[in-house]
């Protein structure tokens, strides 16, 4: 059991390590979860970009955040709090949303003894004035890692917003003997609905494995092939599981992300095959549109009034 403190590029990291699993944190960045790596087969769960390590060299986002959850996108798990929200007649879309991945987290360490590591996060957003703290916690013997995350509304107005787990699987878990245990037997076509909003919503639901997309007939238990380097975006809705999991039947790995589907009740999803392989979007959710006016009118957000908080929590790991 070991907390080991090191670089990537110019970012401090921040790891949790077992002799099973190790989860590589980005403290400087959103406390994103950059690396999930199962020791003995050296698997790193979440989709790496083709950003060069030293994209950070020249940013000091202490001084100036990123503008939006995206921006020199690395990869791995972000916490997109809020994703889109209204505040004080401020809308946060989804061109600048995912404040909280934007800019550093302080931090603390709980626990480092050799039955438990524990550290919690924590930061109060601008613009959206929230106060998020995210305790995580790996255990001795154990292959996955606990989040407990609580959000407090630190102003005098109510704050509305949607609420996004960002996590991003790659060509290290994904191959053609991959596998996607499925939440739902029912999708959301969300691009769709905002290009035809006047419809029924129920018009945009889709069996998940046969659905016409735009690039064609996909069974989204499987990534996509190569030659399909284009985002396909759709939603789970109606979820009769409270996980989801990616079974790679090569390495023999399941990788599950379990969450509470009372706080969020969709999983949004997104699928491409890229010159840097498969890529799989996994993103517990309270919102299962494109867009806060959608969101708004059909009341898919959280809302907390002034000095209530929220507390919600995930686990994510091999088993």
């Amino acid at each position: 059991m070991a907390i080991i403190f090191d670089t990537y590029g110019s970012l401090p990291t921040i790891t949790l390590e077992n002799d099973k699993v190790k989860a590589v944190f980005l403290p400087s960045k959103g406390a994103d979860l950059l690396e999930f790596i199962h020791i003995n087969s050296a698997t790193n769960a979440f989709y790496r970009t083709q950003l060069p390590i030293d994209a950070y060299s020249e940013i000091d986002l202490h001084c100036r955040r990123l503008g939006f959850h995206s921006e020199k996108l690395l990869g791995g798990y972000m916490n997109l709090l809020p994703h889109r929200g209204l505040h004080k007649g401020k809308v946060l879309e989804q061109n600048e949303g995912g404040i909280a991945a934007t800019l550093p987290w302080e931090y603390d360490i709980l626990e480092n003894s050799s039955s438990q590591l524990k550290i919690k996060f924590y930061v109060l957003l601008p613009i959206f004035p929230l106060y998020a703290k995210r305790t995580c916690t790996l255990k001795t013997g154990e292959t996955f890692l606990r989040i407990e995350d609580c959000v407090e509304n630190a102003s005098n107005e109510e704050i509305l917003f949607t609420w996004t787990q960002h996590a991003l699987f790659g060509k290290e878990i994904l191959d053609e003997d991959t596998t996607i245990k499925l939440p739902s037997k029912t999708i959301f076509k969300a691009w769709e609905h905002a290009k035809q909003p006047y419809k029924k919503l129920e018009a945009f639901n889709a069996n998940p494995y046969h659905v016409q997309l735009k690039q064609g007939i996909f069974d989204l238990s499987k990534p996509l092939k190569a030659g399909n380097p284009d985002y396909e975006f759709v939603v789970f809705k109606n979820l009769n599981a409270r996980e989801v999991s990616i079974c790679n039947q090569t390495l023999k790995l399941d990788f599950f992300f379990r969450w509470d589907i009372e706080r969020f009740p969709y999983l949004r999803a997104v699928y491409k095959h890229g010159d840097d392989g498969p890529m799989v979007g996994l993103e517990p959710s309270n919102d299962m549109f494109s867009g806060w006016e959608h969101s708004q009118r059909y009341q898919t957000y959280t809302r907390l009034t002034p000095q209530a908080s929220i507390v919600t929590s995930f686990q994510l790991g091999f088993r």
